[in-house]
């Protein structure tokens, strides 16, 4: 969950306030190393608090193999009876 937190504040994460309040629940892909991730993972969350009040959003998230750290990678908001994408903006590397 802190790399969600981490995006939302950094503004990496468009659409999404850092005002909004989450409750969310983990979960996780089978996966073997793909492309930069070494792991995959997700959130459902829903937001009880904010701006965006009542919305349920999806992070989708990577563990980078370089730097271990895990990452958002996608997002979608539901909003008016569907999902839309917000995009994201992926942490720059060193």
């Amino acid at each position: 969950m802190d790399a969600v937190r981490d995006a939302v504040r950094s503004g990496w994460i468009e659409g999404l306030d850092n005002a909004n309040i989450f409750e969310a629940i983990p979960w996780a892909f089978p996966s073997t190393p793909m492309g930069p991730y070494s792991d995959l993972g997700g959130f459902t969350a829903i937001i009880t608090d904010g701006p965006n009040k009542g919305n349920t959003v999806v992070f989708f998230l990577g563990k980078a193999t370089e730097t271990k750290s895990w990452e958002v990678f996608s997002s979608m908001i539901w909003k008016d009876e569907k999902w839309e994408p917000l995009p994201v903006q992926l942490p720059k590397q060193p």
